[in-house]
């Protein structure tokens, strides 16, 4: 199955890297001409055309998001509960350039939500947001064998 994983955050806000370091992870592992694995920062959109160009089956978001847990924690969320605050971080909503999307190719979405300890600029990524990171990275790579 064609899949899309894009990492979403800030590697300068704390723990908002989790997302592009769960791709760094990925990339030593992950080797497949079905994946595409984006570290898409905090612009996103700014890869809409290699995601449209791609035409993947599945797309899988990694993203900080406030789901009110203990940090550290991650799951499957549903993209349009997660708290507008937890998305701050991105010039543009991440449910906006999923819509974009699905209005020109269909796909399964799939958006793992980590829960961030703290999103300060030029703060360290916290030893929970680390283990939270290679161990969503291990359930990735279950995901899409």
């Amino acid at each position: 199955m064609k899949t899309v994983i894009c990492g979403v955050g800030n590697r300068m806000r704390g723990d908002d890297a989790a997302g592009p370091m769960v791709i760094d992870e990925l990339k030593k592992t992950l080797k497949d001409n079905n994946i595409l694995l984006l570290d898409c920062e905090h612009f996103p959109e700014n890869f809409l055309k290699r995601i449209l160009d791609f035409k993947p089956e599945k797309l899988i978001l990694v993203d900080t998001a406030d789901m009110g847990d203990k940090p550290g924690t991650f799951r499957k969320i549903d993209l349009d509960s997660v708290k507008k605050q937890a998305l701050s971080t991105h010039k543009l909503p991440l449910t906006l350039l999923v819509n974009y999307l699905r209005s020109k190719i269909d796909f399964k979405l799939v958006f793992l939500g980590i829960q961030p300890k703290q999103r300060g600029f030029d703060e360290q990524v916290s030893g929970e947001c680390k283990r939270a990171v290679k161990n969503i990275s291990k359930e990735i790579t279950e995901m899409v064998k």
